[in-house]
Order: C-alpha cells, then sequence, then structure tokens
C-alpha cells in the first residue's frame, strides 16, 4: 500500500516552516543612523581633540601647531593654538550621508580619513603660507592632522 501525501498538506507545512524561520525578527526595525550621524556623535562627545602629529606633504610639521586643540559641537568648532589653518571659532556641516567630508563655513573641504572614539585623523589641501613674527605659522600642501582624546 502507497501513501500518498496531498497537496495543501505539504502546502501547510512549508507556510509553518516559512513562519517559523521569520520568529524573532522585528518586522518594523527603528530608523537606521546613517554614518554621518555615527561621526558627529563620535566629533562632539567626550571633549576636545588634542594633536597628536601633522604632516604637510609628507614632512612632519608637529611644531608649527604645538598645541592644538579642537572641540566639535553639532555645527560649531572652537580651536586653540589652531594659526591660520585652524581659526578660533567657526561651522561646519558634512557634505552628504556618509560623514567622510567636512564643509567648514571658511570654504574648507577636510576628509575624515580615520575616526574613532579616541583617535581622529583628518585630511585636508592648505593653500597658503602665512608668516608669523619670525616663524611660519602655515605652510601650504596636503595636511594630515591626527588628533586624540583620554
Amino acid at each position: 500500500m502507497k501513501k500518498t501525501i496531498s497537496i495543501p498538506v505539504v502546502a501547510i507545512v512549508i507556510l509553518s516552516m516559512l513562519t517559523l524561520s521569520n520568529c524573532g525578527e522585528d518586522p518594523n526595525p527603528g530608523p537606521t543612523s546613517t554614518q554621518a550621524e555615527l561621526n558627529l556623535t563620535t566629533l562632539t562627545t567626550g571633549g576636545a581633540w588634542n594633536l597628536q602629529s601633522v604632516s604637510v606633504d609628507g614632512v612632519d610639521r608637529t611644531a608649527v601647531y604645538k598645541d592644538l586643540k579642537v572641540t566639535f559641537s553639532s555645527s560649531g568648532f572652537t580651536t586653540t593654538s589652531g594659526g591660520a589653518v585652524w581659526p578660533a571659532t567657526g561651522t561646519w556641516s558634512f557634505s552628504d550621508d556618509t560623514g567622510t567630508t567636512i564643509n567648514r563655513s571658511d570654504g574648507l573641504k577636510i576628509t575624515v580619513a580615520e575616526i574613532s572614539a579616541k583617535k581622529l585623523v583628518l585630511n585636508l589641501t592648505w593653500t597658503k603660507n602665512t608668516l608669523g613674527p619670525g616663524r611660519v605659522d602655515s605652510v601650504s600642501g596636503q595636511h594630515v592632522f591626527t588628533f586624540t582624546r583620554p
């Protein structure tokens, strides 16, 4: 005697398996954060970013920006010892949802090369040489600023 399985029974078994396989998944997941939102939180939470090093066209220029600190808020920034490249105050925004390019209020575009809770690496191209009393306050070229915080 041969047993046959009816099509409706097979259909019910398959539908039951599919239904059970979706258990535990939220059918209405909340809004996801964009990379820009995540980067904004990282930039603005934890206080000032302290300069670790800066190179200009591959040459160490950390001494030019000695004691540089940058503090970001949701739309502004303040600095100490920033020279001509980093004004004392200004505003900024991300160019898009990727959070990889900062548009500063003075028109300068800055690339976020690396960001974490403790380390920030920013790249920018500065086109001016600014001479201060007896020394160079800024040097033109491709700048790579590496900041840290405790």
